[in-house]
């Protein structure tokens, strides 16, 4: 009796070992799956924003709006830009980007460009034109000297 009691255990416990292992099987054919999905769409968004940088008219990847927060490294009033030192979160590293300013831009807290000074932290909702120029339409700033001490 103890003979056929041991057998049936052991065949429950078999058929659930099989069960997890096909179980973890599937998981990773689905995640093979999805990583040959997301590359076939990178090449295909490359493929896609290729043409669109070479013709004259505004593509829809130009009037995207992006979102940047930085320190502000410089500012030009004179020529209505702001340089930003930010960290570029797909290859971590930190990047300057030059801002242009327009008369659409819109300052939080009704602060102009003469208001930013270096140092102080910026969040811009921005696009990209067709020269390649980020052009800024909202602006937030967090004073240096209001800021938290960074670490």
């Amino acid at each position: 009796m103890r003979l056929k009691i041991a057998f049936v255990l052991l065949g429950v416990v078999s058929l659930l070992f099989l069960g997890v292992a096909a179980g973890f099987s599937q998981d990773g054919e689905e995640a093979a799956d999805n990583q040959s999905e997301a590359a076939n769409n990178t090449d295909t968004q490359i493929v896609e924003q290729a043409p669109a940088a070479q013709t004259s008219e505004p593509s829809s990847a130009a009037s995207d709006v992006q979102w940047l927060w930085g320190e502000t490294v410089s500012v030009d009033p004179s020529k209505q830009e702001l340089v930003v030192k930010y960290t570029d979160y797909d290859t971590d590293m930190e990047k300057d980007a030059t801002v242009v300013i327009t008369d659409s831009t819109v300052f939080d807290g009704g602060k102009g460009l003469a208001e930013i000074n270096p140092h102080d932290m910026v969040s811009i909702d921005y696009t990209i034109d067709n020269s390649g120029r980020y052009v800024a339409k909202n602006i937030g700033t967090e004073n240096s000297e209001t800021a938290p001490p960074q670490e």
